[in-house]
């Protein structure tokens, strides 16, 4: 009887669903299993919901400076300012969230795609499909840790070393989800990372160089005619 309540216990612990920040702290061990079953629409909510939840938390705070600079103005009789500033407050509630989902999908498939094409370079076999959805799985829970360190590190001296060790974890964080959504060691994972800060580097030259061209020219124009 005792082998079987202990068998018993071993299978629930295996089909349970993990905790809401275990896949930040046993990624090696979740990952594999995450991979089993891609879902698309289940990637899509988890970035969606995190995303419109803070934006509308954004916008109500944006909205409450709103009403409080209406009422000043209403003091004041400032009627159209007073309008104008309540006005703006309630739309926040609505556009905040639309454009932090928005950016936020847009960022997602730009960096899960560049990530999945730098991972080829360097021989991965995975999909943009398995780096969107692993990637996903942490994006809640990461912000949610974010913001909790953020909070954190305004203490004195330990701060500043809890914010080190963070930034030094969401790197290995990185690593992981590089590693194994594409099939490839860590050790490559890391090139990845690499090869993708140089791609950045290098287009953030070219468009800074042909902005400076482009005002440049514009100047000579100007002083010709």
């Amino acid at each position: 009887p005792v082998h079987g309540n202990a068998g018993g216990e071993e299978k629930n612990m295996a089909t349970a669903q993990p905790g809401f920040f275990d896949v930040l702290i046993r990624p090696d061990e979740l990952l594999p299993g995450f991979k089993k079953k891609i879902d698309m629409n289940d990637a899509h909510k988890r970035y969606i919901i995190p995303s419109a939840i803070v934006g509308i938390l954004l916008g109500l705070f944006l909205a409450f400076l709103g009403g409080v600079g209406a009422l000043i103005g209403g003091a004041l009789e400032k009627t159209a300012i007073a309008g104008m500033l309540a006005g703006l407050g309630i739309v926040a509630i609505v556009i905040i969230p639309i454009i932090l989902v928005v950016l936020t999908l847009v960022g997602a498939y730009i960096s899960n795609g560049l990530t999945w094409i730098v991972a080829k370079l360097v021989g991965g076999t995975g999909t943009f499909e398995m780096n969107y959805f692993l990637n996903s799985r942490l994006y809640w829970p990461l912000l949610v840790a974010n913001i909790v360190v953020q909070f954190l590190t305004s203490i004195p001296v330990i701060g500043i070393i809890l914010n080190l060790a963070w930034v030094i974890y969401s790197i290995y964080l990185t690593v992981t989800v590089i590693s194994h959504a594409n099939n490839i060691s860590k050790g490559r994972a890391v090139g990845v990372i690499v090869l993708l800060f140089v791609l950045i580097f290098l287009l953030t030259i070219a468009l800074v160089g042909a902005l400076i061209a482009s005002l440049l020219a514009g100047m000579a124009a100007g002083s010709v005619a």
